[in-house]
C-alpha cells in the first residue's frame, strides 16, 4: 500500500508538501503541485481516512441508531439523515437495535472506539442512561422520534 512518504519521494518533496497539496490549505507552487499530483496518480495513492481521523480528531462519521428499520417511519428518516449528511460530506453508519438496550450498549461502545463524531438516536427508552451519557461524555447527540420531557433542554431533539 502506497503511503504519503512514497509519494513525496517520487515527487522529490517532503511528506509535509504532499500533505499541503492534498489539503489545499497552504501555498505550493504550481510546478510542485503538478509533480505531487503526478506522483499520486502514478502510485495510486489514496489518503488513509482512519489516520486522518486520528490526527484531526474527527472522522466525518455519524451513527444513526434505530429500533427497527422495518418500522415504516424509519426509512424516511434514514433517507433524510443520509441526504443531509452527504451534503456536509459525512458518512452515516446505521445501527438497528431491535429496541434491545444490550445491543444499544454494544453499538455505542463499538462506535465510540471508532471515533464517530456523533449519534442520532431514535430508540431511546425511559431508562436509557447509556444514551444520555453520550452527551455528558462530549458526543453530539440528537434524539429523534422519541424523547422524554426530562431530556428537553438537555439533549437536542427532533420530533
Amino acid at each position: 500500500m502506497t503511503n504519503i512518504k512514497v509519494v513525496a519521494e517520487l515527487a522529490g518533496v517532503s511528506a509535509t508538501t504532499v500533505s499541503r497539496v492534498l489539503s489545499g490549505k497552504s501555498y505550493v507552487s504550481d510546478d510542485t503541485r503538478m509533480r505531487v499530483m503526478e506522483a499520486i496518480q502514478k502510485t495510486g495513492y489514496s489518503p488513509n481516512v482512519m489516520a486522518k481521523g486520528l490526527k484531526m480528531g474527527r472522522t466525518n462519521t455519524i451513527v444513526l441508531m434505530l429500533p427497527d428499520i422495518q418500522n415504516l417511519i424509519f426509512p424516511m428518516i434514514t433517507r433524510g439523515v443520509e441526504d443531509a449528511a452527504r451534503q456536509k460530506n459525512y458518512t452515516v453508519i446505521l445501527c438497528n437495535t431491535d429496541e434491545n438496550s444490550g445491543v444499544e450498549k454494544d453499538y455505542i461502545s463499538t462506535m465510540k472506539s471508532r471515533l464517530v463524531d456523533g449519534f442520532i438516536v431514535g430508540s431511546m427508552l425511559p431508562n436509557s442512561i447509556h444514551i444520555r451519557n453520550l452527551r455528558t461524555e462530549g458526543f453530539p447527540l440528537v434524539l429523534i422520534n422519541r424523547f422524554y420531557a426530562r431530556d428537553e433542554g438537555k439533549i437536542d431533539i427532533v420530533a
